[in-house]
């Protein structure tokens, strides 16, 4: 999987946290990992590309605008529990 990039590899390049990240996949749809067989998250390059876009975008505009901006389906209501 050298093609492919952790959670916690992410978080690092990225400099948001672990849940940030998750946060944005539970509420935004996006991005969308991979997962393994054991259930991990694995992003591609591609999706690294993109979230260091996100990330640049998002300190002049909010995350929402920034996801959206790069064609992720539009947040939808999720359940509280």
């Amino acid at each position: 999987m050298a093609d492919t990039f952790s959670v916690s590899e992410v978080s690092a390049v990225l400099g948001v946290s672990v849940p940030t990240l998750r946060s944005w996949e539970r509420r935004y749809g996006w991005p969308r990992p991979t997962r393994t067989t054991g259930g991990h998250r694995r992003y591609s390059l591609q999706e690294l590309d993109d979230l260091k876009r996100i990330c640049e975008m998002s300190r002049e505009t909010r995350i929402s605008v920034a996801i959206r901006s790069l064609g992720a389906p539009p947040p939808t209501a999720q359940p509280t529990t």
